[in-house]
């Protein structure tokens, strides 16, 4: 594929949105303190729940009659849009004024009904309430156990309609509109498929990637807000811990290949976040470092041992000519080489906002790519860690395609989505549909995701492929699956392949 829109993209993509390619480096998981209550969240034993209001809600701040809220995860309030789980959801409702309880229940159910006569795939959810007083309910939302599934199954929480103790009636109100998905699971697979383990049991809709070669805590992401097209949606985030089984939430955005401010915090588990301000409390770890450079970042990435920051940087605005910053996270020193990212940044072809610059370290050099202002094309360039320089990168890509790709861990072949499989500069194999996503630690293994051809009318079902890049061999080592599973990596060890699925794969043999 040639199509300009594909430049500089990370390598791995998740469901619905790109993310940021998760770096190579290997860090040792380390145990964190916990925060307080609900920052992190034991969702394997299903004890989450909403946050302890330390305080009496501020009704006097309302500036809407209802305020709408999911308990799970109250940052997801009305109005919205957002995916919620098929398990019961508790919300709260919050009313500006002292309400008719009846009307305010009646209401509720009658407009879900309404809703289903309006929109494709919706549907009334079983709903039980409990008042706290004439202002709170607690409202339970669960769907019908006889409810056959279908995509995107929604329902609406509206109380347009409903009368206040005075008798006004409430007109057009923030709703909640939830549509509801099955969560995906972490699991992981031997390389014959055989041994299949469920790593999680989250009750909320979280996607899963993997930080370098970690075991132990996995990057999280959900969509705030939901919609089914190509806008650029505003996620929360967290991680997930396998030993404690616990997912780890943040209240400030996380990434894996920052953009912002020059002060900010990496985390050598594998992701960035910008400095907080001293009324925001982050779980605390004794991976996260302060960092401090001169500038606005541009791009970042973790060097494939861990050890330094590659980072893109400008001026605020700059967005051409940038610095490369070699930082030594040890002691926090750093070489900076002015202006050696010589073109621009390129741009999101969607919005217009610009791309973060990605690092490729394949532990000789780190090669990277900007964007040619004269024409659709990739000015593509290496930095030597032995000599410390910059030169020419010439990649087997054509110029005007995303020259991105991934390495074999000892650096033996190199996987290019966009011209095929290299041993050094020697073209071993090439086939349109790329036969891996992720090299397997330690091996020339690649294992990858491929749709099953099926007849008309039956579900799609998918299989799981190990690809050798010395044989060029391709086999499945799990058949006929449910759509819906994702690779995301394989363990440190190579051992073992980790995908997510809403499927219970260990039933499917």
């Amino acid at each position: 594929m040639k199509a300009i829109s594909t430049l500089l993209i990370p390598l791995t993509l998740l469901v619905l949105t790109g993310c940021s390619a998760s770096s190579d480096a290997v860090r040792q998981p380390i145990d964190i303190q916990p925060p307080e209550p609900p920052l992190i969240r034991d969702q394997m034993n299903e004890t989450a729940a909403g946050p302890k209001q330390d305080t009496p809600f501020d009704y006097a701040s309302m500036t809407d009659e209802v305020l709408i809220q999911l308990n799970s995860e109250p940052r997801l309030h009305s109005p919205i849009r957002t995916l919620v789980s098929d398990g019961p959801q508790e919300y709260t409702l919050y009313f500006r004024q002292p309400m008719q309880r009846d009307s305010v229940e009646k209401t509720l159910q009658e407009r879900a009904k309404d809703f289903q006569k309006d929109w494709p795939y919706s549907f009334v959810p079983e709903l039980a309430f409990a008042w706290k007083n004439d202002q709170e309910l607690l409202v339970t939302a669960e769907v019908p156990a006889s409810k056959p599934r279908q995509i995107s199954d929604s329902y609406l929480l509206d109380v347009k309609g409903a009368q206040t103790q005075n008798g006004t009636v409430l007109d057009e109100q923030p709703n909640f509109f939830a549509t509801v998905t099955k969560p995906d699971q972490l699991w992981r697979i031997s390389l014959d498929g055989k041994v299949r383990e469920r790593l999680s049991s989250l009750s909320e809709p979280y996607m899963f990637e993997q930080l370098g070669m970690d075991d132990r805590y996995f990057f999280l992401s959900r969509f705030k807000e939901y919609c089914e097209c190509d806008k650029e949606l505003e996620r929360l985030y967290g991680l997930y811990d396998v030993e404690k089984k616990q997912l780890i939430s943040y209240p400030v955005p996380l990434a894996t290949n920052y953009m912002g401010p020059g002060t900010f915090i990496a985390d050598r588990r594998g992701f960035f976040y910008k400095q907080p301000d001293e009324q925001t409390v982050v779980p605390e770890s004794q991976t996260a470092v302060p960092v401090r450079v001169d500038g606005h970042i541009y791009g970042s990435s973790f060097s494939r041992d861990g050890s330094h920051l590659l980072l893109a940087v400008g001026e605020e605005q700059q967005q051409a000519n940038l610095d490369l910053v070699v930082y030594a996270l040890e002691n926090g020193t750093f070489e900076r080489l002015s202006g050696a990212l010589k073109g621009n940044v390129p741009p999101n072809e969607l919005s217009g906002n610009p791309l973060p610059i990605y690092f490729y370290d394949d532990g000789e050099y780190v090669y990277f790519a900007m964007r040619d202002p004269d024409k659709q094309a990739e000015l593509r360039y290496m930095y030597s860690w032995q000599t410390k320089q910059i030169s020419t990168w010439n990649s087997p890509v054509d110029e005007d395609a995303w020259s991105g790709f991934s390495s074999s861990s000892d650096g033996k072949y190199k996987m290019y989505p966009n011209a095929g499989l290299y041993k050094g500069k020697e073209l071993v194999y090439q086939d349109i549909n790329v036969p891996g996503n992720y090299w397997i630690n330690g091996t020339h293994l690649m294992v990858g995701h491929k749709y099953e051809d099926v007849p008309d009318g039956v579900a799609p079902q998918e299989s799981i492929t190990l690809f050798d890049a010395d044989t060029q061999k391709r086999w499945a080592i799990m058949e006929h699956l449910p759509g819906g599973n994702w690779v995301i990596g394989s363990s440190a060890d190579g051992k073992w392949i980790y995908l997510t699925s809403k499927s219970d794969l260990a039933s499917l043999q």
